[in-house]
């Protein structure tokens, strides 16, 4: 009796704490979703590359605009910004010790906050001017937005909810004096076996430096060659911007996926005017088709296989060959294995008949 009692009150608690989480992902949801409408903002461009002479000047503008249910409350900064060695990645810096950087010619409207209204769009009306003297070379600076939100009046509490978060925009500057493009790619490193297993693939990555002297972009294709088809498969090269100075890793797609993107952007225009996001559609071909590790499968491998690579000026051409190993191993591992269970069936039957027999 007091077993049942006992299961009954364990199945009650269960219930009970299934019930609460229920209850807290339902409330979660309904949060971040009302948390997502209301910082609902565009920020147009994301990034911006600029050529400017010494002594010269430039406007930059920033365009945000309000696409939620709620009024925002906006502020900027700009600080520096340097690119991760590995992946190109922004790397934000605590400050920046550029002076040059205002919003319209004043420098005391960093920090001061704006309203934009949902549905409302904002200019930011950034210019940059240098002096005779600056020093040429390339600057990067992130203008970042605190955007702030009063969502949800908490009357039991007698209190707000603030929602906030912070959004950038990126300004890659190049200072020379004749504005001309000066970027360098080549070839950093290029990652792959020399030998592979003919049921395995062949994965492979590849990282680009900018020896140059101001950001250009990833330009190039891969291609796999394998007797008797001199263009097995392709891949080109998404033109990823390379910072001055730094590396980062060569992302890229097959020709298809390639021209179906090409063909995806011809219709921007179409799909805008039917109502569909053609950014979120290119977003996620990208996000499903856009590779960095990559890797190359058939069902049997055999033989050489050479992958050339063309970045920029430079060609590089490296041979991988695939070998059975697996299916070599396999044929000499089972004459020793059957030999090995033959001798153990042997063994327990010998043992069994020098047992002495068992007396009831």
């Amino acid at each position: 009796m007091k077993a049942k009692i006992l299961n009954k009150i364990i199945l009650a608690i269960l219930v009970l704490a299934l019930l609460m989480f229920a209850s807290t992902l339902i409330n979660t949801d309904l949060v971040s979703a009302q948390s997502t409408d209301a910082l609902s903002i565009n920020i147009s461009p994301p990034v911006s590359y600029l050529y400017l002479k010494p002594g010269a000047g430039i406007s930059a503008p920033i365009y945000l605009e309000n696409q939620g249910r709620y009024t925002l409350s906006v502020s900027a900064q700009f600080v520096d910004f340097r690119p991760d060695q590995e992946t190109g990645q922004v790397l934000l810096q605590q400050s920046s010790d550029f002076k040059y950087l205002s919003i319209a010619g004043d420098h005391e409207r960093w920090g001061k906050e704006f309203i934009i209204r949902p549905g409302e769009a904002y200019t930011l009306p950034l210019t940059i001017a240098l002096p005779a003297d600056f020093p040429q070379g390339e600057y990067y600076l992130s203008v970042l937005f605190n955007v702030e939100q009063m969502l949800l009046e908490d009357v039991e509490n007698n209190a707000n909810t603030i929602l906030s978060g912070v959004v950038a925009s990126h300004l890659v500057l190049a200072v020379n004096l004749d504005e001309a493009d000066r970027s360098q790619i080549v070839i950093k490193d290029f990652k792959l076996p020399k030998v592979v297993d003919s049921l395995m693939g062949i994965d492979f990555r590849l990282w680009a430096k900018n020896i140059g002297l101001n950001a250009g972009p990833v330009a190039g294709k891969l291609t796999i060659s394998h007797w008797p088809s001199p263009a097995e498969q392709e891949y080109e090269f998404y033109p990823d911007m390379v910072l001055a100075n730094s590396q980062r890793q060569v992302r890229g797609m097959s020709a298809d996926n390639l021209d179906h993107l090409k063909s995806l952007s011809e219709q921007e225009e179409v799909m805008t005017a039917n109502g569909e996001n053609f950014l979120a559609v290119q977003s996620q071909f990208l996000d499903n088709n856009l590779l960095s590790d990559f890797s190359y499968k058939k069902p049997f491998l055999l033989g050489a296989y050479d992958f050339r690579v063309e970045l920029g000026d430079e060609t590089q051409v490296e041979r991988v060959v695939a070998l059975p190993i697996s299916i070599v191993l396999v044929l000499i591992l089972l004459p020793i294995l059957y030999r090995l269970f033959t001798f153990l069936l042997k063994s327990i039957a010998i043992k069994k008949n020098n047992d002495p027999p068992i007396i009831s």
